[in-house]
């Protein structure tokens, strides 16, 4: 198994502090650092960002979409690379050569043919990949045998591929991002617990949704847009209080 820590969490302060980007990785995309009620996630900038304190949304592709192919694989087990039950790792047919543990806390679906059951592993890490398949190493063993005729999806963390906020429309929102990133750079997004996030207007309401642009805004009847969080405190309009919510993004 590649995890250095299993759970994931980061124990007292962070290397790299909570307003800083860095362009070297200092921990597996996914980790956590809490303190105070509040949750950050490790992330990587899929683009330079705009602004910061705004919602910022997962840019990766379903795998068999159109382009999906750079995000995630929509594919077989490489042929010849038949899976045994109890493997914690297996050979993924694909014809892009993905970076090493690209697809680190990220979910490998297998879908098993005529039976109906199907699986859903994490995966914690892989090879480079070769442009004709790659490497994916598993968290939990596989439970059956898996011949190269069942289908396999790959899906990278939601973290690994954070763009920036004017995306929101037509993506769903994973963090709150502390700092203006660089595409390509690490950072912490938060995802959980009070949080002051960009208002679009100025207005009381209980229940907090994503506008197209990052912002927030009261939930109306009318609202067909993704539920943050809830308001932070009793607020008056025209007041900045407005963005102080209780974000609730996992």
């Amino acid at each position: 198994m590649r995890d250095s820590n299993v759970d994931g969490v980061v124990v007292g302060r962070p290397y790299q502090e909570i307003y800083e980007q860095s362009a070297t990785q200092k921990y597996p995309i996914g980790t956590i650092h809490e303190r105070h009620g509040r949750r950050w996630r490790y992330c990587k900038a899929y683009e330079t960002f705009l602004f910061n304190h705004r919602l910022a949304p997962n840019m990766a592709l379903q795998g068999g979409d159109t382009g999906g192919t750079a995000f995630g694989i929509e594919k077989n087990l490489y042929t010849g690379a038949a899976g045994i039950a109890g493997d914690t790792s297996v050979l993924v047919e694909t014809t892009v050569a993905y970076a090493v543990d690209y697809f680190f806390g990220g979910l490998m679906v297998l879908f098993t043919g005529a039976n109906p059951a199907l699986y859903c592993l994490r995966v914690s890490g892989n090879d480079l990949g070769t442009g004709a398949y790659v490497k994916i190493y598993l968290d939990e063993p596989l439970p059956i045998d898996v011949p190269v005729t069942y289908g396999v999806n790959i899906h990278p963390s939601p973290y690994m591929n954070v763009g920036s906020s004017e995306h929101c429309a037509n993506a769903p929102i994973v963090c709150v991002p502390m700092v203006i990133a660089s595409s390509g750079y690490f950072f912490w997004g938060q995802t959980r617990g009070p949080c002051w996030v960009t208002p679009n207007t100025f207005a009381w309401g209980p229940e907090k949704v994503a506008l197209t642009d990052g912002t927030i805004v009261k939930a109306t009847s009318s609202e067909v847009r993704q539920c943050v969080g809830i308001a932070g405190c009793r607020s008056s309009n025209g007041s900045y209080d407005d963005g102080v919510i209780m974000l609730h993004l996992e």
